[in-house]
């Protein structure tokens, strides 16, 4: 009888180098007050020009940091009318921009930067004196200087950041171990160590994963042994990633389902069959394709964030800079 063997390999990403132009990032939201006088499509020009400074300067920003934020407050200094047809209204505007730890309340730099908007309708206006927002070396000096406190701040606290991450592995919370530790730059002394225990994470979440996987997979076979069985426990099998430790454990599945099935359904089973190890050899040649290993944290990190809102303390924080 023919043997099931899958193309399973090591995790590949434990082997990938991580390059600087990766990691030298670090992680500063943007945070424009919802409860501000600007009107809504303001706000969130606002914001996307603010966050296009941060990614100018090599920040990873887009609501990945539960820690450190950028705001920009609005103060409109003076307003006037501009006769002719059509009237347009002439806004000076000063937006104060701070940088800053929200969980400990701390400002790490400041900038104010003054803008003059004209347009038919005050909207306008704004609109037009945001797009005067461009990346020049006021605003590097300005997000340089919080790069450098947010460097120290993981500097000293690196070593209670590994073993927090080791509690929430413990705690079997790889995703939120992953992205603790994926939020510590390129630079820092203990980067290595942190990118090794990363590795180690990783691993660990990938065989926890495997493991309830190949038990869904069996519990569904054993209770249903029958072509509907057969093609829900191959849809748990399709779900975990390339790892060597349950090939045999899988095999042997496989090889119970295939004994099991009746000719007549042996044609689509072989065909589901070829499905699930072409699309194994596909992930294994994603995983080969990563950029690094931090990059899928990150991607981790993204997925554990969007269903974590920011604790209240934070936003009233922040609303007071």
């Amino acid at each position: 009888m023919k043997k099931y063997l899958f193309i399973y390999s090591l995790l590949v990403l434990l082997s990938l180098e991580v390059y600087p132009n990766t990691t030298s990032r670090i992680a500063i939201n943007v945070y424009i007050p919802e409860n501000s006088s600007l009107p809504q499509n303001c706000r969130e020009y606002l914001s996307d020009r603010v966050s296009y400074l941060l990614s100018e300067n090599n920040v990873l920003g887009k609501n990945y940091s539960d820690r450190f934020y950028l705001t920009a407050k609005i103060h409109i200094v003076e307003k006037n009318i501009i006769e002719g047809l059509p009237q347009r209204i002439s806004q000076k505007i000063e937006v104060t921009y701070k940088i800053g730890d929200a969980v400990d309340n701390i400002i790490y730099s400041t900038l104010s930067k003054t803008y003059i908007g004209i347009g038919t309708t005050e909207v306008k206006s704004l609109l037009n004196a945001f797009t005067q927002i461009k990346q020049n070396d006021s605003y590097s000096q300005f997000i340089e200087k919080a790069k450098d406190r947010i460097f120290a701040y993981y500097s000293q606290r690196c070593g209670s950041i590994i073993q927090e991450s080791d509690l929430y592995t413990k705690n079997k919370e790889f995703d939120k171990a992953l992205y603790k530790l994926s939020l510590v730059p390129y630079g820092v002394d203990c980067f290595d160590e942190v990118l090794n225990h990363m590795k180690t994470i990783y691993s660990e979440k990938i065989s926890h994963e495997n493991y309830t996987l190949l038990l869904q997979a069996k519990q569904e076979w054993i209770s249903n042994p029958n072509k509907e069985g057969a093609n829900t426990a191959i849809s748990y099998l399709k779900q975990m990633n390339p790892n060597k430790e349950n090939q045999q454990e899988i095999d042997k599945l496989l090889t119970e389902i295939d004994k099991k099935l009746q000719e007549d359904e042996k044609k689509e089973w072989e065909f589901m069959l070829k499905q699930y190890e072409h699309e194994q050899a596909l992930k294994i040649q994603k995983e080969q394709n990563e950029a690094s290993l931090l990059n899928t944290c990150i991607q981790l990190g993204f997925n554990f964030l969007s269903s974590n809102l920011q604790p209240v303390n934070i936003i009233e924080n922040l609303l007071l800079w």
